[in-house]
């Protein structure tokens, strides 16, 4: 992670030791004239060739994939297994569409990791959704659907950020604690879910929200003011803040100028694409 982003789990053991002992002054350092001790060979050694797990990049935030690696590091070294993380991710409609297919990978791909997985709506149509929601690895659990998604085809976002406000704090009340919560489209209920204190927040933003709606009349500039000043303040309180490309990180920078002066910047994670599809020829619909 980068000095702006705060730091979601610890350096391993063995590099803060290396960085430790070159710190020292060259007389302090443990000397060994006659060439580094030889091991005792009844004791067991490691391979060499073992695969180690990816850690974040410097340069930037980290994947999931990293995030969930990285939290294992530190047990790596002990022998121990990777740690196993407990995720949820929330999302407003998981109906058919291309944020809604990111996030069913997601989810996909963290669970075939063995890591716990929960995803939380507020509208699943099971007889409109992507097949991973119905007989995929992990639970769906809807909060909210008795909410209006709009008022007589008006006031669209404000009802979805009561639904998806509804949701959050459904999985405050009634569920334990959890490692990493992913936030989908919906910024709002970051500053309820950093009350949870144990768990870190992760945002990810297909695209801002201001730049979609329309503001083609002074009313619905009126309107969508305080919206677009809460989507931004509530962007830049997760703790990781992911995009979907280059592009969008460039979007993202022009339009949050306020994050983007603070030194906020997020990192990009690609859609995914399932290529196991591909490995021979099917009969789609």
């Amino acid at each position: 992670n980068n000095a702006r982003t705060p730091s979601l789990f610890p350096w391993p053991a063995g590099l803060l030791l290396r960085r430790q002992s070159s710190a020292l002054p060259s007389a302090d350092r443990p000397q060994h004239p006659t060439g580094p001790p030889q091991l005792d060979p009844s004791l067991p050694t490691i391979s060499s060739a073992r695969p180690r797990p990816a850690l974040p990049s410097p340069a930037g935030p980290p994947s999931l994939e990293a995030m969930a690696a990285a939290a294992g590091v530190a047990g790596e070294s002990s022998g121990t297994k990777t740690r196993k993380l407990k995720v949820a991710v929330i999302h407003p409609d998981l109906g058919i569409g291309g944020a809604e297919r990111l996030i069913v990978d997601a989810a996909c791909q963290l669970a075939a990791h063995g890591h716990d997985v929960h995803v939380f709506t507020s509208h699943h149509d099971r007889n409109r959704c992507f097949e991973e929601t119905v007989s995929g690895p992990f639970p769906v659990t809807v909060y909210g659907d008795f909410l209006p998604r709009h008022v007589f085809y008006r006031f669209h976002a404000v009802c979805a950020y009561l639904r998806c406000i509804f949701v959050a704090l459904c999985v405050l009340l009634w569920w334990p604690s959890f490692d990493v919560i992913l936030v989908d489209q919906v910024s709002v209920v970051i500053p309820l879910l950093k009350l949870k204190a144990s768990s870190k927040t992760i945002f990810y933003c297909h695209f801002p929200d201001m730049l979609l709606a329309q503001h083609t009349t002074l009313l619905r500039r009126l309107y969508r003011k305080p919206i677009d000043m809460i989507e931004e303040a509530t962007t830049g309180m997760a703790d990781l803040i992911l995009v979907n490309s280059k592009f969008t990180e460039a979007t993202f920078a022009r339009t949050f100028c306020g994050l983007h002066a603070r030194g906020i910047e997020p990192g990009v994670l690609y859609p995914a694409v399932s290529v196991e599809q591909f490995h021979e020829p099917h009969d789609y619909k």
